[in-house]
């Protein structure tokens, strides 16, 4: 892992994206001896990505267990948006791999 200023990451931008994507090194970016980004590979991107689905659908499961439990019925999406006063939602894509 490298760290690095802000400042030379501006000036230097090409260099450490070609370091990140290529080196496979992870960059940290500082101001005033502030860790305050990081950039880092695409496949460790992924992979946290691929963890906090796997941890959101693990909450998922567990509230609606726990809901269910407690006798409750879900309540669809477009129902929860009508009561709340929300315009309806436009049509959902989901990229490959993104969570929104």
């Amino acid at each position: 892992m490298h760290r690095i200023p802000v400042t030379k990451a501006r000036k230097t931008l090409s260099d450490v994206v070609s370091h990140v994507a290529f080196g496979g090194d992870r960059v940290v970016l500082s101001r005033n001896g502030r860790d305050l980004a990081a950039i880092i590979p695409m496949d460790v991107y992924r992979r946290i990505e691929a963890e906090e689905d796997r941890l959101d659908l693990a909450d998922l499961r567990r509230a609606k267990r726990e809901a269910e439990e407690r006798g409750e019925k879900p309540i669809p999406y477009e129902e929860v948006r009508a009561a709340l006063g929300l315009a309806a939602s436009p049509a959902r894509r989901r990229r490959k791999g993104s969570r929104r």
